[in-house]
């Protein structure tokens, strides 16, 4: 009998001291980032995490060989899909990784802000981020989850760069089946471009197209801000779809295409994305709040990630 107790008791002693070795093995792992513009190393790109629990952390700068490294402690975020968006500025490119309810703010009007692919937190090792290309990661990576169009699964998982133009780097596994809709930790954090066209009434003194740009962010308390040719939109999200509205005093973008004596309205607009969040179609209804003309004004079109 002490002969079992003694072994039973140096057997837990192993397990525990096993899993104090697991848990800092997995405490200190940390993530291999490198960052090229057109295959060749980009030395000090900003690189920054966006985390619904933490907001914004600076990751640091990358190196002369376009290398940052950086521990997964950084944020406690598990096994979640993290987003890789890059702004190209006038002053270089920044680099965004932005996990579900990461409050990344909206681009600066100088910069063109674009969605290149993802990456699963809790498998990634290793990460190389091509700023005009896409995004290859090795060592698990995305685990099944689709962007782009291209399957992540074990080993290595390549990324198709949305923008147009933009390429893979490594072999691409074959396409999934997509889901019918994006699920609520896709984001939808970005600049839109899209061709938009109100209906003709006697409230509207053009029916012709325009091209207008949606600014969305995703903010922390899961709320949605939209910015539309200078204009407030709040909302919320449902899945693929979300629902902003604006109430009050046009700016003068806004008020070429509506009666000359209307100034004040109320506008909602309902946008439902794609299963890659990198597209969504706009339906929206104006409602004059004062002027000679008071008939509703319906509009749609689509937008584009840019």
């Amino acid at each position: 009998m002490l002969r079992m107790l003694v072994s039973l008791g140096a057997a837990a002693g192993l397990a525990w001291t096993m899993n104090v070795a697991l848990s800092a093995a997995q405490a200190e792992r940390s993530i291999q980032l490198r960052v090229q513009n057109k295959g060749v190393p980009a030395q000090g790109v900003e690189v920054a995490l966006y985390a619904a629990n933490q907001g914004k952390v600076s990751l640091g700068a990358t190196a002369s060989d376009g290398s940052l490294d950086f521990a997964l402690s950084a944020a406690n975020l598990g096994k979640v899909q993290v987003d890789v968006i890059v702004d190209e500025c006038p002053d270089g490119s920044r680099v965004q990784l932005v996990a579900p309810g990461g409050p990344l703010p909206p681009a600066d009007d100088k910069c063109r802000r674009r969605r290149l692919g993802a990456f699963r937190w809790d498998r990634a090792r290793r990460i190389v981020i091509d700023v005009t290309g896409g995004v290859t990661v090795t060592g698990g990576g995305l685990s099944g989850a689709v962007i782009g169009g291209i399957a992540g699964g074990a080993g290595a998982a390549v990324v198709a760069a949305v923008a147009a133009g933009g390429g893979s780097a490594g072999s691409s596994a074959p396409a999934a089946s997509t889901p019918s809709t994006p699920t609520q930790t896709t984001t939808i954090t970005g600049t839109f471009s899209a061709t938009v066209g109100p209906a003709s009434n006697a409230c509207s003194n053009d029916s012709s197209p325009f091209n207008v740009e949606y600014m969305i962010r995703e903010n922390s308390d899961g709320s949605i801000s939209v910015s539309k040719s200078g204009l407030p939109f709040q909302g919320t999200r449902s899945g693929n779809r979300v629902n902003v509205v604006f109430t009050g005093p046009l700016t003068a973008a806004n008020l070429s295409w509506l009666h000359p004596t209307t100034r004040n309205v109320r506008w909602e607009q309902t946008f439902t994305f794609n299963e890659t969040g990198t597209q969504f179609t706009v339906a929206g209804v104006v409602t004059p709040m004062d002027g000679d003309c008071r008939n509703q004004i319906t509009h749609g079109g689509t937008a584009t990630r840019r």
